[in-house]
């Protein structure tokens, strides 16, 4: 039974990687200084493209956080060329791209699947 048990465990463990690597995501954050004035309306405007996932008001340095998630590094290129960079009010931006993501969901998946660390992508 036990060796069932680590068969299935391994299988949806091996299944899940699978879909992982299917959905291969690049993941952008693009920090944003702002006019003070225009921090709520680009903020919007960021919200409502589908690339966009997150955009935080922040204090410091930067006014807006951006979190794009899309396909590929040419996706993030068009997106902050274009569309982002057609909006009034943005003074300066700097994009860091993620190589990888540590999660407590992606923790979570792994940890009930009896790992004991995410596996090296």
């Amino acid at each position: 039974m036990k060796r069932m048990i680590l068969e299935i465990k391994q299988m949806i463990l091996f299944n899940f990687r699978n879909i992982i690597e299917d959905l291969k995501i690049v993941t952008a954050i693009v920090l944003m200084i702002i006019d003070r004035i225009q921090i709520n309306n680009v903020a919007q405007k960021l919200v409502d493209m589908s690339q966009v996932t997150e955009v935080f008001s922040v204090a410091g340095r930067y006014h807006l956080i951006v979190i794009i998630r899309v396909k590929s590094t040419e996706e993030v290129s068009d997106t902050i060329t274009a569309k982002i960079g057609s909006l009034t009010g943005i003074n300066g931006t700097e994009t860091l791209i993620a190589f990888r993501t540590y999660s407590v969901m992606t923790w979570n998946i792994y940890s009930q699947l009896g790992n004991e660390k995410l596996p090296d992508t």
